[in-house]
Order: C-alpha cells, then sequence, then structure tokens
C-alpha cells in the first residue's frame, strides 16, 4: 500500500498517552580468588581491585505494564473464510481508508470489540549470567535471556538469547566475541573491543561483512569518563607512580 499517510490521534506529545510502572529484580554472587572477609569497598587503603575466580546472577526484567488512555485498538475473529473482491483495486489514501475497507470486506463475519484505552505488557523476561575467571586475563561468560510469550495479550515479545563469550582482558585493552543464538535458532558471532574507555563492536559479524542470507547487521560504540574517583584514591595513585610504574590502584566499584 503505496504513499501512506498517517495523523496519530489522541497523542499526546510529550506527555505522552499513558502511565505504568516497570520493575527489575535479581541477585549477583561473586566468588573472590582471595579471601575478602576484611575488604570495605570505597575505604581508605581499600582502592586496589580484587579480583573474583567466578560470579553469576538471576533476573526478572521488565516485570510490570503500561496503561494507554488514548490508545486504539480492535480485536476480532472469523471463523469462515472470507473472500476479499477486487482486492488488487483497493488503493487506500490513509489509514483510515485502510480501517473502512477492513470493517466492510473482513469483520463483516466476525465478532469484534473495540476500546479506546487497553493495558499493555511490558517485555518480561529471565535472564541468567555465569562468568568465570580462568586467569591471566581470560575469562568466558554465558547469558541466558528468555522471553516470555503472551497468549491473547497485547504487549511486545522479547526475544530469546543463549550466548557464550570468551574474552581477554587487561586495564587497558579488552578483547570479546560472543557466539549468541537468537530465539534458540540463528547462530550469530560476534567481535568487540575495548581500547581504555572506548568500545565499539557487532553482534553479527556475517550481516556486516556479507556473504550467504544477511537477517540483519548491528553495530554498536561507547565511550565512558569517570567523572568521580574518592580523594584518597587518587593521592594513593600518584604516590605509587612515583615509587613504581607498574600497580594501579583503583576503586572496586
Amino acid at each position: 500500500l503505496p504513499n501512506i499517510s498517517s495523523d496519530q490521534e489522541g497523542a499526546s506529545g510529550i506527555t505522552g498517552n499513558g502511565s505504568g510502572l516497570g520493575l527489575d529484580l535479581g541477585f549477583n554472587y561473586k566468588k573472590m580468588k582471595k579471601s575478602a572477609q576484611r575488604y570495605l569497598p570505597h575505604a581508605v587503603g581499600q582502592c586496589k581491585l580484587k579480583d573474583y575466580q567466578y560470579k553469576f546472577g538471576l533476573s526478572l526484567l521488565d516485570l510490570g505494564g503500561v496503561r494507554m488512555k488514548n490508545g486504539f485498538y480492535r480485536e476480532f475473529s472469523i471463523e469462515d473464510s472470507v473472500v476479499w473482491e477486487g482486492y488488487g483495486g483497493a488503493d487506500p489514501e490513509g489509514l483510515a481508508e485502510i480501517d473502512a475497507l477492513i470493517n466492510e470486506e473482513l469483520l463483516r463475519l466476525s465478532n469484534d470489540s473495540e476500546n479506546s484505552s487497553y493495558r499493555m505488557a511490558l517485555p518480561t523476561a529471565l535472564s541468567a549470567q555465569f562468568d568465570y575467571n580462568f586467569g591471566k586475563g581470560f575469562y568466558a561468560n554465558s547469558t541466558l535471556v528468555h522471553g516470555f510469550s503472551r497468549k491473547r495479550k497485547l504487549g511486545v515479545k522479547r526475544n530469546s538469547t543463549f550466548s557464550i563469550t570468551p574474552r581477554y582482558e587487561m586495564r587497558q585493552v579488552e578483547v570479546a566475541l560472543p557466539l549468541t543464538i537468537q530465539n534458540y535458532q540463528k547462530l550469530r558471532v560476534g567481535a568487540a573491543i575495548r581500547i581504555y574507555s572506548v568500545i565499539f563492536g557487532t553482534d553479527n559479524l556475517g550481516g556486516l561483512i556479507g556473504g550467504g542470507r544477511t537477517y540483519g547487521a548491528d553495530f554498536y560504540f561507547s565511550f565512558k569518563y569517570t567523572m568521580f574517583r574518592p580523594w584518597y584514591c587518587k593521592d594513593k595513585l600518584k604516590r605509587s607512580s612515583k615509587r613504581k610504574k607498574g600497580g594501579v590502584a583503583c576503586p572496586n566499584w
């Protein structure tokens, strides 16, 4: 249907069309390589990072929903076959004419209901993560995100993903190769690199390189700058750099 224009009736601009509530719940457990019995984060004298042996977490994402006040939806079901005569000659010029065509050709045999307000569920998902430290800068991470299906409910369904990501990590440089299965069907191979606080990469190298069937491509980039650090850690870093070049003191955030 070419040249379709739409006028979003009932849209409220910046204020939005509704309101809702969302919540994430979860926990994270970290096993340290050395004893952390007397370790107090962000305390004077505790500026050096203590590495972990492994860590895992479990969480529920996007619990809740949104109530749309000025929206519109129609629910219908057709229990018999319908022949749309003259389909090729239909040339609607807007959403209003499309709605009129559907009413005339399809909904005449259906039981339908209309609502000017409705509730929409958030894309709730279960997330599980596991990360292991093999030593000498080599790590591996495994993450599962399972999106819950919705039967006869309005809302967006989150894609289910399972990934295994080996990586080599240093303070200055980090390289990762994520292997991701989308919706338990399609395997994607990605790559990412971090140089100090600059990160760039992709979750689908095949989509960027080309070759074979391409279902999508992506590229991401990020930059992080730490504005606030404890004054005592800054002072310790300056004193340690005068004594020797190695050993960087930093808080374990």
